[in-house]
């Protein structure tokens, strides 16, 4: 018989998986979470990025940038990416040579292909959607183990807006702190956590700030044929031009009051041709893009610090995890514009136990930790977050 009471356990192995905005591949990371009284610890024991093959890679972006698709694509995608995750998966359990049946359970976010959480009405309906794709009844066959997966729609269902997650995470990690601090995470879209010293669930702030790596990878995609600019090497080899700046930087979205939430279906392609042709109009080099494009990610997220938090909370430490902590070129400009506070990555931040690679991986576990003993895990609804799907009957 399957146990699923984690309340009894002092200690639980998880693999939490997704794959973000990059669609590169499926992040795999392998959790323990220790139960201390009211208190959950999370700590990464290893980490993996299995790519996408890139004939998968290639369908899943097909499907994400066309504007209409079949049913029969999407259904299909959706039973793919489950046997892409299952495989990821135990490829990563092979290789680290951990026992099955150790794993208490899979938290799988899945691949998001649409998130709008701004209200729509529809005939006499007033909806919010988010849609994510790969299969947790396919994982859990492959598998043998429980699943738990789509964790955003009891939050939108709940009239909330599916994202950010990682805050949750995030007061998980730094509630307990002695200082006021901002928490960025800067994904393809970035995100950030504001935590007040000895404050409560509620008084936490937090919201999606705007791009975050999605127009860097575009650009260096496009211009370069890169995967992303790694080390910021062609953003440092550009000039930051203020006027495409202070134009992009005029978008009604920075101005909405948070809870808020973005993504890839407002920086889209259509919205990087539109900056793509700005540029040439300014006679910019595609260095100076890259430069602009980074520096857009670094300004957004201190002009939406400086309007919404500082009037409430005054940080004293910024930490940066995802893929732009590893960007020089964006950490020099963050802590040139946070010259207030200190400036640090949740790698130096060695007692957490959690790298900035495997950080998403960990929020998943700890999202599913919290399904499976009914327990909340949304900063704005009291949505418990997620599904579960059980294995066959004859697995062992």
């Amino acid at each position: 018989m399957l146990n699923f009471d984690c309340a009894e356990k002092s200690e639980i192995l998880s693999i939490g998986l997704l794959s973000g905005t990059s669609v590169d591949g499926v992040d795999v990371g392998l959790t323990k979470i220790s139960q201390k009284k009211d208190s959950i610890q999370p700590e990464l024991l290893a980490f993996e990025t299995i790519l996408f093959q890139p004939g998968i890679r290639n369908r899943i972006q097909n499907i994400i940038n066309r504007p209409q698709v079949e049913l029969k694509d999407i259904s299909q995608m959706n039973f793919l990416l489950g046997k892409v995750f299952a495989d990821a998966a135990l490829t990563f359990i092979t290789k680290q040579r951990i026992p099955l049946k150790t794993i208490d359970f899979i938290a799988s976010h899945g691949q998001t292909f649409w998130h709008e959480p701004h209200q729509e009405s529809i005939e006499s309906y007033a909806i919010r959607s988010t849609y994510q794709l790969g299969e947790a009844a396919v994982i859990a066959k492959e598998t043998s183990r429980p699943v738990i997966s789509d964790f955003r729609v009891a939050d939108v269902a709940s009239g909330g807006e599916g994202a950010p997650l990682m805050p949750y995470l995030d007061y998980v990690l730094f509630q307990s702190g002695d200082k006021n601090q901002l928490i960025v995470n800067i994904g393809g879209i970035s995100n950030l956590t504001a935590i007040k010293a000895g404050g409560s669930f509620s008084e936490v702030i937090f919201f999606d700030c705007g791009p975050g790596n999605i127009l860097i990878d575009k650009a260096a995609q496009q211009l370069f044929n890169l995967s992303c600019d790694t080390d910021g090497l062609k953003a440092s080899q550009g000039q930051i031009h203020e006027p495409l700046l202070h134009k992009l930087l005029n978008d009604p979205y920075y101005d909405l009051s948070p809870p808020k939430s973005t993504g890839r279906e407002k920086y889209n392609d259509a919205c990087f041709q539109a900056i793509l042709l700005s540029a040439k109009e300014y006679n910019l080099t595609d260095e100076d893009l890259i430069a602009t494009l980074s520096e857009l990610t670094v300004r957004v997220i201190h002009a939406q610090y400086q309007h919404f938090v500082t009037p409430k909370i005054n940080c004293s430490e910024l930490i940066v995890s995802g893929g732009g902590s590893k960007n020089p070129f964006i950490m020099q400009r963050l802590k040139k514009c946070f010259s207030s506070q200190t400036v640090k990555t949740i790698d130096d931040c060695h007692n957490l136990k959690i790298s900035s690679d495997g950080k998403e991986a960990v929020l998943f576990s700890v999202l599913g930790y919290q399904f499976l003993n009914q327990q909340s895990a949304s900063l704005k609804t009291p949505a418990i977050l997620g599904k579960l799907s059980l294995p066959p009957l004859s697995s062992k």
